[in-house]
C-alpha cells in the first residue's frame, strides 16, 4: 500500500512489527478514532476494513480483534464487526489515564477500580484500560504490574487464586467468525483444571 511514505508513518509502521516480534497480539482500533455508531454503514466498514487492511500488511495476518473507539457500540455496529469475522475486546478497568497527568492517578484509580469491582461483583481482574501515547500510564505499568505482585504475595498466604497475567485473548474467547450464529457476543471458554493449574504455578 501506501503507507511508510512519511517519517511518521514509517516509525509507526515499525512499531507495529516490532510488538509482534515482541510476541504481542495486535487488533484494530479504526482510522480515525470515530464513534462507529455515529457514522454510515458504508463509512464505518472503511474504518474498520481499511484499518485491518493496513495492518495486514504490515504484519503479514489480518487482526481478528477490533476495539471500537470510546467502547461505543450499537446493534448496527456489533452485527458489522460480527459478520466480518471480528471479536470486539472491550474492558472492564478503566484507569481514567486519559483524564489524569500523573501515574499516581492512574495507578489510584487502577486501584480503586478493581477493589470496587472485587467488593461490588465478587470480580477479580479482568482487562486494563491504558494508553501509551501518555507518558504517565508507561510510568504506571509496572506500578500497576507491581501492584498486583503484592496482592498475589497475599493470596498466596491465604491460599486463595493469583492474579494470572495473559497475554493471549484466546484463552477467554473465541474468535467471531461470519459462518456463526446471530449471536454477536463471542462465545466464553473455561480454562480446564490442568491449564488453569499451570497458570497459577507460574503466576
Amino acid at each position: 500500500g501506501d503507507q511508510g511514505n512519511l517519517p511518521h508513518e514509517r516509525q509507526s509502521a515499525e512499531l507495529v512489527r516490532e510488538i509482534v516480534r515482541r510476541g504481542h497480539f495486535v487488533g484494530t482500533h479504526t482510522m480515525d478514532h470515530i464513534q462507529l455508531p455515529l457514522v454510515s454503514n458504508q463509512d464505518m466498514a472503511t474504518q474498520v476494513d481499511l484499518s485491518a487492511d493496513l495492518i495486514e500488511d504490515l504484519i503479514g495476518s489480518r487482526p481478528i480483534w477490533v476495539r471500537p473507539p470510546g467502547g461505543s457500540r450499537s446493534a448496527r455496529v456489533d452485527a458489522h464487526l460480527m459478520r466480518s469475522g471480528f471479536t470486539q475486546m472491550l474492558w472492564n478497568l478503566g484507569t481514567g489515564d486519559f483524564q489524569v497527568r500523573s501515574s499516581d492517578d492512574v495507578l489510584t484509580t487502577f486501584r480503586r477500580v478493581l477493589e470496587r469491582r472485587e467488593a461490588d461483583a465478587g470480580e477479580r481482574g479482568g482487562i486494563v484500560l491504558l494508553h501509551d501515547i501518555h507518558t504517565w500510564s508507561v510510568e504506571a505499568f509496572p506500578r500497576i504490574v507491581a501492584y498486583l505482585d503484592l496482592r498475589n504475595c497475599e493470596l498466596l498466604a491465604q491460599g486463595d487464586e493469583l492474579f494470572d497475567f495473559v497475554d493471549d485473548p484466546a484463552l477467554f474467547y473465541q474468535q467471531r467468525r461470519e459462518t456463526d450464529d446471530a449471536s454477536t457476543v463471542a462465545p466464553l471458554l473455561t480454562l480446564d483444571e490442568a491449564t488453569l493449574e499451570a497458570r497459577q504455578i507460574r503466576a
